[in-house]
């Protein structure tokens, strides 16, 4: 069974009686008084009886499957080293007051990527019961940034699961959203930064040894031994652009050339910049028989950069197919 858990943070009480939730049981909580986000989510954490939690700020609002979704993720995923992912998360549709969307905001989970930025919306994540049992708590030091800091502290404890699925709804500017203070944000974001830089660093050191050796396995012609290292690497950071690009490559030598073609796409979304990635897609769509997805590709990557020597001999070679044809 579903269970709400509504905590008063601006300390004036709630209205009588509480709107009906179609039988779902509603727990209030309030202590007279004003409370910080982080003090408010740990309230909220404190009283919650359920397996699993998940947060809802008074600007945001859920598709009716949001939970659903979250839950299929957890069962569906397949354990890392043994265990199972304790938090699942997915998408964020950035909405207006009207309800007009914006945009989304979606990326896969990397450990080393969520050290940059938080992508990962506050609504956007269902985690176990068993997480508080690690010492995950919100700390009222990071206030706008208590969300991030918690998503930091539970990857120090469990692999996360993402759902392509889009069901969370953030309503920026709207509600607790409005508080916005750009001076206070940039210092609360150094101090974040400061809080988990050695962490951070062990993560790029460990995806440093796994990159590394998969590269020297790629160059001796050790494919297997290269896939076994990339994976590795991809636990820390499956975004990475050279690591999209050398996992493509071994595609290619495996004949899997659609799988190549995904993981060149995933490189060129994560960083557009990587005129690496479009100029192997467009010879890989060449090869493939696709000959104007190959100079869609190219044309892109001479939009950016019109002196690009690679794209500029691939445009002619290109151009010389499609003629025969």
């Amino acid at each position: 069974p579903l269970e709400i858990v509504l905590v008063d943070a601006v300390g004036t009480g709630f209205p009588t009686p509480i709107s009906d939730a179609g039988g779902i049981a509603i727990v209030t909580h309030s202590m007279g008084k004003a409370l910080g986000y982080g003090d408010a989510a740990n309230a909220g954490l404190d009283i919650a009886q359920g397996d699993y939690i998940v947060f809802l700020d008074d600007d945001d609002f859920f598709d009716a499957q949001h939970i659903a979704c979250r839950l299929e993720a957890l069962n569906q995923v397949e354990a890392i080293d043994g265990n199972k992912p304790l938090l699942a998360y997915g998408p964020t549709r950035h909405v207006d007051k009207q309800g007009f969307e914006k945009g989304v905001m979606a990326e896969e989970y990397s450990p080393i990527r969520l050290h940059h930025h938080n992508y990962i919306q506050i609504g956007a994540a269902l985690f176990s019961r068993q997480l508080l049992e690690t010492g995950c708590r919100f700390d009222g030091r990071f206030a706008g940034l208590v969300d991030w800091d918690f998503w930091l502290q539970a990857a120090v404890h469990t692999s996360f699961a993402y759902t392509p699925h889009v069901t969370n709804n953030w309503c920026a500017g709207a509600g607790i959203g409005e508080n916005f203070d750009a001076a206070k944000f940039h210092q609360l974001h150094q101090d974040l930064k400061a809080k988990w830089r050695v962490r951070y660093e062990q993560l790029l050191s460990a995806f440093e040894q796994c990159s590394t050796s998969a590269f020297a396995a790629l160059q001796r012609g050790d494919l297997a031994e290269a896939e076994r290292n990339y994976r590795q690497a991809a636990r820390l950071d499956a975004t990475d652009g050279p690591l999209l690009g050398n996992l493509a490559f071994i595609r290619v030598q495996q004949g899997q050339f659609r799988a190549a073609t995904v993981l060149l796409n995933r490189a060129i979304q994560y960083h557009p910049e990587y005129a690496d990635a479009r100029i192997n897609l467009a010879m890989l769509y060449a090869q493939t028989g696709n000959v104007p997805g190959a100079v869609q590709v190219v044309n892109a990557l001479l939009a950016t950069d019109p002196t690009h020597s690679q794209a500029l001999a691939l445009r002619v070679r290109l151009a010389a197919a499609l003629r025969k044809e």
